[in-house]
């Protein structure tokens, strides 16, 4: 297996099930549209009160974000990636390349969970049966920043993180390989 398609099929195995918790806290605890996680709870507190380079809302950086997201996804991706090492031709073998592999990991499943959330929320008609259709029209309210492909709409984060993506994994493979 290439290591471009474990990379997709980790970030996938870990995307799935974080998208499909967040479904099921959403609906389970009735938080509404873009509002934000109980600040009542002890999960759903701000981590900080200003964001550097206000990518993301405040609100949105909670403490529940930051174990998910800083911890629980990385784990995952880390014991994923380890156990599935050996179907891979050139796995990573250095220390830092492991660690650009598991960031790039970790920002893809911050995109696609976010993608799935949409969908999955849109197939199982719950907790919003047109989450799709408002995330093309640019109506998910927690997301700061859009871009406008004339007859949709996509979070710019959608764009812009790719690229980056490409870049983490690409320097991985350099340095983490050595010479091909």
């Amino acid at each position: 297996m290439k290591t471009g398609w474990l990379y997709l099929l980790v970030i996938t195995m870990v995307a799935i099930p974080v998208a499909l918790f967040e479904i099921w806290g959403m609906t389970h605890y009735k938080i509404g549209w873009g509002a934000s996680l109980p600040s009542g709870t002890s999960w759903g507190k701000p981590l900080l009160k200003e964001v550097p380079f206000n990518l993301v809302d405040p609100l949105l950086l909670t403490r529940y974000h930051f174990v998910m997201f800083f911890v629980v996804v990385p784990g995952l991706l880390a014991v994923s990636i380890f156990l599935l090492r050996k179907w891979v031709e050139r796995p990573p073998v250095t220390g830092f390349a492991w660690i650009l592999f598991i960031i790039a990991g970790d920002l893809g499943v911050i995109e696609l969970e976010d993608f799935l959330f949409f969908v999955f929320s849109s197939a199982l008609r719950t907790p919003y049966p047109d989450a799709l259709v408002q995330l093309f029209r640019g109506e998910a309210n927690w997301h700061s920043y859009w871009m406008n492909f004339g007859f949709f709409k996509l979070p710019a984060f959608y764009v812009w993180l790719p690229p980056i993506i490409v870049s983490l994994l690409w320097t991985e493979s350099i340095i983490g390989r050595g010479k091909h």
